[in-house]
């Protein structure tokens, strides 16, 4: 029993190695997630105004929708550097209303299926209703 204890903390890595490699990728999925807001809420915008709205166009041909996502990232750092700031009430905050409006985002989708029809003729409508019905209850479980 001990050798076998001793061989098996031999072969898992030390819980520092594994801290610093949480250390080293959780910036890197913050800033992802952050460009990700970002550029979905400029390709919002875009998509609402009737501008072009898409990465594929280049800065001279789609000016509104680069400028919204420089706009964006610009506040979002004015944010952050506002002295005394409550920033973790900020992000529990933000959170809290993702998670609200989640079941109701995910109904709304549910209602568009039977338009799936138009959109996706190969599409497997039993099997994607059930899973979005299923999520759509752990969704509102989950508020509860």
């Amino acid at each position: 029993m001990v050798l076998l204890l001793a061989h098996t903390q031999s072969i898992l890595p030390s819980r520092t190695r594994w801290k610093k490699k949480f250390q080293n990728t959780l910036p890197n999925a913050s800033i992802i997630g952050a460009c990700a807001v970002s550029l979905s809420t400029s390709y919002a915008f875009g998509d609402t105004f009737k501008a072009r709205h898409s990465l594929h166009y280049k800065l001279s041909e789609a000016k509104f929708f680069y400028g919204s996502y420089a706009a964006i990232v610009i506040l979002a750092g004015a944010i952050v550097l506002i002295p005394n700031a409550p920033l973790g009430l900020l992000t529990l905050a933000v959170q809290a209303l993702a998670g609200i409006l989640l079941p109701s985002a995910t109904v709304f989708l549910v209602l568009l299926f039977p338009l799936f029809d138009e959109l996706s003729p190969d599409a497997d409508h039993v099997s994607l209703s059930m899973c979005s019905s299923l999520q759509t209850f752990y969704s509102f479980l989950d508020i509860f």
